[in-house]
């Protein structure tokens, strides 16, 4: 659904037919050192998803990224903060930051330099009322003395406006 490659067919429409229907996609490589570009392409990517006061809520990336911006986060960090409570507040470390409306977070099995910026007001999830965690009969492995089951779910993600959604590639 939201792609580097600029030749998909998503919901039976070819993007370089329907460019209306394409996500935004934009480069993240540094210029210089490391992570050195991040936060500027992050806000041209949001800039560019804020359509109609419509910006994307949830941005997900590697653990590498995640670092990285928290990276040159950390140097801009002023505590302003009371001596009786600065043991207490003190610690910076976060489990989600926010960029502008984005809440963003990471994940170990994202694609290594890419960040997703979506809005989930034009994500679904679907699923099939027939296999929503539907339990199917337990059985008895041959070689161990127990039982399991398998509980079926069948679903599937959509999304109404592609447009809406976008990838920061290629982060370095």
């Amino acid at each position: 659904m939201v792609s580097e490659a600029t030749t998909n067919t998503v919901g039976g429409l070819l993007e370089t037919t329907y460019s209306w229907w394409a996500n935004y996609r934009d480069d993240g490589a540094q210029s210089a050192a490391a992570y050195d570009s991040l936060i500027a392409d992050m806000r041209t990517m949001y800039l560019n998803l804020n359509l109609k006061k419509q910006a994307p809520n949830f941005g997900v990336t590697s653990l590498a990224v995640y670092a990285g911006y928290e990276s040159k986060l950390l140097a801009t960090i002023n505590y302003n903060i009371g001596q009786s409570n600065l043991m207490r507040n003190a610690n910076y470390g976060f489990e989600n930051y926010k960029f502008h409306n984005v809440t963003l977070t990471f994940d170990n099995d994202c694609t290594a330099g890419q960040m997703w910026f979506l809005n989930t007001k034009f994500l679904k999830f679907h699923v099939d009322k027939q296999t929503y965690f539907a339990p199917q009969p337990f059985q008895r492995p041959y070689n161990q003395d127990a039982r399991t089951a398998h509980v079926l779910l069948y679903g599937e993600m959509t999304t109404s406006n592609r447009r809406m959604h976008g990838l920061l590639h290629s982060i370095t």
